[in-house]
């Protein structure tokens, strides 16, 4: 069974920062004589979504655990919500994530890859 994202945590992405990346979904190969091949490389590219979520203390614990514990320090997929008001989208955490601090909370930095 896949993981879902806390309902206790903040569902969406502050506005500021938000951004999303096309899957990078060909290859090109060159030739001896015009413009190179480009073909696609399959049909289910991986596109990513990054932004900032503002939490709480106890929303920070909550997030650290469901990393380390529950999605394996990113290692296994999870349900996330849809920035752009979809269907929840099945994601893993792209690399490591950041924290600043802009008391009293916490503003988390995450890149997520969303699965085809």
């Amino acid at each position: 069974m896949t993981a879902a994202w806390p309902a206790t945590l903040p569902q969406s992405f502050l506005t500021d920062g938000f951004g999303e990346e096309s899957a990078n979904n060909t290859i090109e190969s060159d030739v001896s004589i015009g413009p190179k091949k480009v073909r696609r490389r399959s049909t289910s590219g991986v596109r990513k979504i990054s932004g900032a979520l503002m939490m709480t203390t106890a929303q920070y614990s909550t997030f650290r655990t469901f990393v380390s514990d529950t999605i394996k320090d990113g290692a296994l997929t999870f349900t996330f919500p849809d920035p752009n008001e979809g269907a929840d989208l099945l994601v893993r955490l792209a690399g490591s994530y950041k924290v600043g601090v802009e008391k009293p909370f916490r503003k988390i930095e995450i890149e997520l890859e969303v699965m085809p």
